[in-house]
């Protein structure tokens, strides 16, 4: 567990000393977390960092179809993590409902982590108005051999149809 806890603080201390200034700030986001490694190989830990730029903020993080919710406040350059239930995991190919919803009166950045005993994920969420329609997939030639590859398409409010088109290497 000594691992895991090293890695959040690492991880939170390259968020808080950079990445969160260059991080896209906006009022409305929307996440999911994937399978991390093998289902039943350790229970999975989700998290959320929030980080105000403003003071009093107030943030309000949903899954949808849930009755989970909470509502934190942020002030300015300030940071909140909040955890997320481990049934949010999206487990092997899905459709699913389990969207994390991020709401805030005032900008703030989001990032996620999904973390395991020795697996670990991090990411920055976008905000939704900055959220296109076309994306590339790029996935690691090699990996464990009980591993997979994967990705996963988010839609905030309205029904999504998506087209995939495989290309060669």
């Amino acid at each position: 567990m000594g691992k895991v806890t090293f890695l959040q603080l690492w991880a939170l201390l390259g968020f808080l000393g950079g990445t969160c200034l260059a991080a896209p700030m906006g009022k409305e986001f929307v996440t999911v977390f994937m399978q991390n490694y093998q289902t039943s190989y350790s229970v999975a830990n989700f998290q959320v960092f929030i980080t105000g730029y403003q003071a009093s903020t107030t943030v309000t993080i949903t899954m949808n179809k849930s009755n989970f919710q909470k509502v934190v406040t942020v002030g300015e350059r300030s940071s909140s993590i909040v955890s997320i239930p481990a049934n949010a995991e999206i487990p092997g190919t899905s459709k699913t409902c389990n969207v994390i919803i991020i709401k805030a009166d005032k900008d703030i950045t989001v990032q996620t982590m999904n973390f395991k005993v020795q697996s670990a994920d991090t990411s920055i969420v976008f905000p939704t108005q900055q959220l296109g329609t076309e994306y590339y997939v790029v996935t690691p030639l090699e990996g464990p051999p009980d591993g997979f590859k994967q990705f996963s398409v988010v839609s905030s409010s309205e029904p999504t149809n998506i087209d995939i088109y495989l290309k060669e290497q």
